[in-house]
């Protein structure tokens, strides 16, 4: 919605994602916000191909899970046209997060999540990783940003991002014997973040 938002009316915006569930939502999704010029197309990355030539590449949480990262940027780059963008925001999990005061609650949160990416194959340094990987794919006009969030205390906001994110994941954390639901108590989770902060 982002990309669809910069490149207005007149411009359109494909959406990849290898798996049809998460299409099917994010179809859902874009249709209730009422955007018309968002498509989505379930697919291996490796596997799209398309005729068109396009503006820019553009992705989010997306080369952590992929085994090639350079090679898949490298072949979808072959779909932009002369002078195309490429633009990846890619996370970092190699070192915990800092909350002031400390919420531990927070960083049982933060385990969890970092445990069942790490399971689930992801590669959780990504972020650190990109300029290295842009380079890996010969874009050699490559560069990078690193910022880190931070503040004091523990809003609602973001702790109901983090009981969301987790209620997002709460089936691998199972899967993977990490926690059990009982452990997490994801319909109290937002809420008993918010008292410990």
């Amino acid at each position: 919605m982002v990309a669809a938002d910069l490149v207005g009316p007149t411009g359109s915006v494909l959406g990849l994602d290898r798996d049809p569930d998460s299409v099917g939502w994010a179809t859902r999704r874009v249709t209730e916000a009422g955007y018309a010029n968002i498509r989505f197309q379930a697919c291996e990355f490796n596997e799209f191909t398309d005729a068109r030539q396009f503006d820019a590449l553009v992705g989010r949480f997306i080369l952590m899970y992929l085994p090639d990262p350079a090679a898949i940027l490298l072949r979808l780059s072959a779909q932009l046209k002369r002078g195309g963008a490429i633009a990846f925001f890619e996370p970092d999990y190699t070192l915990p997060s800092v909350a002031f005061p400390d919420v531990s609650l927070f960083h049982q949160c933060e385990g969890w999540f970092v445990a069942a990416l790490q399971a689930s194959g992801a590669r959780v340094d990504m972020g650190m990783r990109l300029h290295q990987t842009y380079r890996a794919a010969s874009f050699v006009k490559a560069g990078s940003m690193v910022s880190h969030l931070s503040g004091c205390g523990l809003s609602p906001e973001i702790a109901k991002f983090y009981s969301e994110t987790i209620r997002s994941i709460l089936p691998k954390i199972e899967q993977y014997n990490i926690a059990s639901a009982a452990e997490v108590g994801i319909d109290t989770l937002a809420e008993r973040l918010e008292a410990a902060a």
